[in-house]
């Protein structure tokens, strides 16, 4: 990004997440988020994602909530200053 203008420390990074419906039970959710990380620690799961250029987390639902808020902190004000709407 240097090279096609001024843009220092320009980052971008793509993640994904598994997200339920607001008030889902923390059991399920706790299951879920187990049966996910197991998958994820797989070594063929987790080759094939570090092939296709992930990097494979399974986080927990606290740090994938305080990630998101992160996320949420830190493009959330140029968003709103840019007018952006989802389609």
């Amino acid at each position: 990004m240097n090279e096609a203008g001024n843009f220092r420390n320009f980052e971008a990074v793509s993640w994904y997440a598994l997200v339920g419906p607001a008030g889902m039970p923390r059991d399920t959710v706790k299951k879920v988020q187990a049966d996910v990380a197991r998958v994820v620690r797989m070594p063929e799961v987790r080759d094939k994602l570090i092939g296709m250029g992930a990097d494979p987390v399974g986080s927990t639902a606290e740090e994938l909530r305080a990630h998101m808020r992160a996320e949420y902190d830190r493009y959330g004000p140029l968003i709103r200053k840019l007018g952006l709407k989802a389609e």
